[in-house]
């Protein structure tokens, strides 16, 4: 596999050893992206933003 522009080829040979043990260990599952689109509430939005500023 050949390393992609602007990305140092150590940086990349390591993370690609470190995806591959996680998978080994959990499964491939575990390196998908998780859908963390979550919907509120607008009312709980909007006191979460109260809580904050104040």
């Amino acid at each position: 596999m050949e390393t992609p522009e602007n990305v140092k080829t150590k940086f990349f040979g390591d993370k690609i050893r470190q995806w591959c043990r996680i998978a080994d260990s959990c499964g491939s599952q575990v390196l998908k992206h998780s859908d963390q689109s979550k919907e509120w509430a607008p009312d709980f939005s909007f006191r979460s933003r109260l809580a904050v500023s104040t």
